[in-house]
């Protein structure tokens, strides 16, 4: 065996095998042509068959040169040994004879060129600079695949988002339709999923949402769960339900991280479990429920003390109906526990107080006014055109709003218009 090296600077190119018994052949191809001039960086030379074999499992030319006939094993032999080799050399049929039966096993082969003895250095060098422009088209492509992979891998996260975000709040496009398009996404094969919800008190500031779900993806990124998003008011966790005792004994660990990151009471939900065409509506009973449980109505600062978990959480058909009740009228200045008592549900207001905070764990005036004040926000954040005094009359406060601002303060620990101001500012950052 005889290597020829080649070298244009640093650039190392293409390699190239010649075998043919015959070595005035080999050696006169391998000394007459510019091999370097059409991206050849070294030629390796085989004297047989069997050696032609080891060449190319030991160097992996890219191009192949082979005598048809030859000892030990015949070109064609030499062909098919790596038939089945994903990346095995482009072949050149050398022969002397000009046969059909050579022609036709050399195209089942996948053979690129087929050439007869004697052939001038033209024919050749046209030959092999054919096939390394084939080769060069492939790598091109390939390089051109792999930055596309190396991009869609640095935006997959950021599209796999919003996917999911469309699907959850009720935007989904046809394939997001689909449960198989869904979990493919996840990477993980599970029938039953669960989430959790984290709502930060100031979640209207990205920023506090984004310091969660960093958070969340540490303690993800050890446990192998599937995906963590922000979605509006909160960042959920979606993972497979037999995970949940690892997911119970990690929260106390997100919120306690998040808590050293300058982030206040934070407000956890477990949700039910439920396959994955089923996640929207667990994500709307989930969300709907934590909306019950103002900021103030948590009993300590500890981030990790206040979770309220779906499946211990029972309200009875009297309480669904006061909340329904008061989620479609709250424009109702009226509005209080006594007005329900008294005109909707002909009860005793004090059993239906008792019975309110049993089941809720908080006073109905608690809940009546965090269900006014996260509406007052939604409507600030959505209703540009809206003034602060007209959501203030939509919500059940006084024209004069000043009442209307007072209770945004106290609720928020911002005015209507700061508030407005910053999800403004949110927007024009985002490019919205």
């Amino acid at each position: 065996m005889c290597i020829y090296q080649y070298h244009n600077g640093v650039r190392i190119v293409r390699k190239l095998l010649i075998a043919d018994d015959e070595r005035t052949i080999r050696e006169g191809m391998a000394k007459s042509i510019d091999w370097k001039a059409i991206g050849i960086s070294s030629v390796i030379l085989a004297a047989d068959g069997r050696e032609a074999v080891k060449v190319i499992e030991k160097h992996n030319p890219d191009i192949a040169i082979v005598d048809i006939i030859m000892p030990e094993l015949t070109g064609l032999e030499v062909i098919s040994h790596f038939s089945d080799m994903a990346d095995k050399p482009e072949f050149v049929i050398l022969s002397g004879y000009d046969e059909f039966s050579y022609a036709k096993e050399a195209i089942r082969n996948n053979v690129k060129d087929y050439l007869i003895k004697p052939c001038d250095t033209s024919e050749l060098t046209a030959t092999i600079q054919k096939v390394v422009n084939v080769l060069d088209e492939r790598s091109a492509r390939e390089n051109k695949w792999k930055q596309l992979q190396q991009q869609l891998e640095y935006i997959r996260p950021q599209a796999m988002e919003q996917v999911w975000r469309n699907f959850l709040l009720g935007q989904p496009t046809t394939e997001q339709n689909d449960p198989e398009f869904l979990s493919c996404m996840l990477h993980h094969n599970c029938n039953e999923f669960q989430m959790v919800l984290f709502v930060p008190e100031g979640y209207d500031n990205v920023s506090l949402l984004n310091i969660i779900k960093d958070c969340v993806n540490m303690v993800n990124n050890i446990q192998g769960w599937n995906l963590s998003i922000v979605l509006g008011d909160c960042v959920a966790l979606v993972f497979d339900s037999n995970k949940i005792n690892e997911v119970k004994s990690s929260i106390p660990k997100i919120t306690a991280m998040a808590g050293r990151r300058g982030l206040g009471k934070i407000r956890t939900i477990l949700s039910r479990c439920g396959g994955i065409h089923s996640l929207k509506e667990i994500f709307s009973e989930a969300h709907s429920i934590i909306q019950l449980y103002p900021y103030h109505s948590i009993d300590n600062d500890s981030c990790s003390a206040f979770t309220i978990d779906v499946s211990s959480f029972h309200q009875s058909s009297m309480i669904q109906k006061i909340m329904k009740y008061v989620k479609d009228n709250l424009s109702n200045r009226n509005l209080s526990l006594n007005y329900i008592a008294s005109n909707v549900l002909y009860m005793n207001p004090d059993y239906l107080g008792k019975l309110f905070k049993k089941e809720c764990g908080m006073k109905f005036s608690d809940y009546l006014m965090s269900t006014r004040m996260e509406k007052a926000k939604k409507l600030i954040r959505t209703a540009a055109d809206l003034k602060l005094y007209e959501i203030a009359n939509m919500l059940g406060f006084s024209v004069d709003a000043t009442y209307f601002s007072q209770s945004f303060y106290k609720y928020t620990g911002m005015l209507p218009s700061e508030f407005r101001q910053m999800a403004q500012n949110q927007k024009t950052n985002k490019g919205i």
